[in-house]
């Protein structure tokens, strides 16, 4: 197998396309509707929940043969269904269009592999195996999910809401601005401790960059 390139894209708001109905298929619309694309999926039979999603209108479900117009707008193309010559087909006609394209049964014959996922909000963490063995990527992740529980989507959002403060009240590269960061960084276990005990850390956090940020910058050629 070649290497792979790992790269988190934004695809909110962006058509992907997936040809196939069955539980394959299901498990890359879920990726996507995480993702917050929108989905067109285009099969002859479709799984329970995918016929839920399409009748809660989350995906446009197309109950027919695949066509390479299908695939008109896309942005990615998963081909997904359980016959060889269609989805080759399916990644025969993505490459016509210069559209990247992810290849279920054949993961060589595609642009790129659908890694195993653990989100906790923003935090995401991704796991392949180069499409050697899917299931040994499962089973990382299934650590990690253990590892990283719903308490860093916690911890993200409070850092993330701290940092925008440090960088809106401090100039940008000065000195200041880079201390703050660091001491906010430094706290990050603390502030995990806090979480894991059903604590708020925020008001403690906050004190604490609010009286660092009240620091005088060091003056022009001090350390």
């Amino acid at each position: 197998m070649r290497p792979f390139y790992p790269i988190l894209l934004d695809i909110s708001d962006q058509l992907c396309v997936v040809i196939g109905g069955g539980p394959v298929a299901e498990r890359r619309v879920s990726g996507l509707l995480d993702a917050h694309a929108r989905v067109r999926v285009v099969c002859l039979t479709a799984t329970e929940r995918l016929q839920q999603w399409a009748a809660m209108g989350c995906i446009e479900l197309r109950m027919e043969p695949f066509q390479p117009a299908h695939l008109d707008d896309a942005m990615l193309v998963f081909a997904a269904t359980n016959e060889r010559a269609l989805n080759e087909w399916v990644a025969r006609s993505a490459k016509e269009r210069n559209l990247l394209v992810n290849v279920a049964d054949a993961p060589e014959q595609g642009h790129f592999i659908v890694p195993s996922v653990v989100r906790r909000g923003d935090l995401c963490l991704c796991v392949g195996t180069g499409g050697q063995q899917p299931k040994l990527a499962a089973q990382i992740a299934d650590e990690l999910a253990e590892r990283y529980g719903t308490e860093y989507e916690k911890l993200l959002q409070l850092l993330g809401k701290l940092r925008t403060e440090i960088l809106s009240a401090t100039p940008t590269n000065s000195p200041l601005r880079q201390e703050a960061l660091e001491r906010l960084h430094a706290q990050t276990p603390k502030l995990l401790a806090m979480i894991r005990a059903g604590l708020d850390p925020e008001q403690e956090a906050r004190a604490a960059l609010n009286y660092l940020l009240r620091q005088p910058l060091p003056k022009e050629g001090q350390q």
